[in-house]
């Protein structure tokens, strides 16, 4: 990395930092609050609190006709301007760029989100074929701002993967409801979209599906709290807290996701068994469990290995 006079300066300077700082918050706020975009985070908080997006017109009128450019070039317009007079200011909305995708958020409110998607363009050329779809629950609406793309819509019903060839071109607007996603197989330049999305409450795990069969090639935690939860029971286990396996117990026998309550109960079997199998036993009885089958085939089969195990069941 390379840091300029002007860049060596600032870091040292930590009453310019803050200033800078100051005015890019000032800058958000004083967008957030604008005529154009305060009705829609307003309403943008009432659709992640569960709302019907029918039922919030200036959400749902952001999605119809120069509404989508014309919000996205307010928010732009105010950015552009804050970072000219603030080029080392870092700017208050999260962002992110790999492999060919840009985001930046422009509001998070409950479950749900409003985005700005950036897909970076190949020149024409055609892409590499996907050989996966990622599906989730969310539920989707985007609108296309500027540049053109082909692609597919594919969408997961039940176990069937199904596929539909379309163009994306200015002023498309994309409904696609939990399970669906597009597809890029070429993009002639780069593709701007204004997003909202909203995810359920559970969120189930995120799919990846092979396009070439329909197989499942792979399930993610689709709420970052179960990611945790699958972390801590696995550093719990690791440094061997004996005195947290009642948690871990209830952990594995609660509802949720199911590499969490798997990572739960190994932990609470290697580290006291009795409490461990009594979680197992409980889990591997209960038809109404997802987890179920599996827990009762682990079952039967230390029952078979250890009988003490059969006894200690019994007890």
């Amino acid at each position: 990395m390379q840091a300029g006079p002007q860049l060596t300066a600032f870091r040292g300077d930590r009453a310019a930092q803050d200033h800078a700082q100051a005015a890019m918050i000032r800058a958000a706020q004083d967008w957030r609050g604008a005529a154009c975009a305060a009705p829609v985070l307003d309403d943008l908080t009432r659709y992640g609190a569960g709302e019907e997006l029918g039922d919030l017109p200036a959400l749902s009128g952001l999605f119809a006709g120069n509404e989508p450019a014309r919000f996205a070039a307010d928010f732009l317009t105010h950015s552009a301007s804050a970072m000219a007079h603030t080029p080392l200011g870092q700017p208050c909305f999260r962002h992110s760029c790999e492999g060919g995708f840009a985001l930046v958020s422009l509001a998070n409110c409950g479950r749900a989100s409003l985005s700005l998607v950036v897909v970076e363009g190949d020149g024409g050329g055609a892409r590499a074929v996907p050989a996966s779809a990622t599906v989730t629950a969310a539920e989707r609406v985007e609108a296309v701002l500027a540049g053109r793309a082909r692609g597919e819509i594919a969408a997961l019903h039940g176990e069937r993967l199904e596929r539909q060839p379309r163009g994306f071109a200015p002023g498309d607007i994309l409904r696609l409801p939990a399970w669906h996603t597009r597809l890029f197989h070429q993009v002639t330049s780069s593709l701007v979209c204004l997003r909202l999305a909203r995810t359920p409450e559970p969120m189930p795990a995120t799919r990846q599906i092979s396009l070439t069969d329909g197989a499942l090639l792979h399930e993610a935690a689709g709420d970052p709290r179960d990611t945790r939860h699958e972390l801590m029971a696995a550093l719990l286990t690791a440094m061997g807290r004996g005195d947290a396996v009642d948690a871990l117990a209830g952990l594995a026998t609660r509802e949720g996701n199911g590499p969490a309550r798997w990572q739960a109960l190994k932990g609470a079997l290697a580290m006291n068994t009795a409490a461990g199998f009594a979680a197992l036993s409980a889990i591997a009885s209960d038809p109404a469990d997802p987890l179920m089958p599996d827990t009762r085939a682990l079952r039967d089969a230390l029952i078979a290995r250890h009988p003490v195990l059969g006894e200690l069941e019994l007890a």
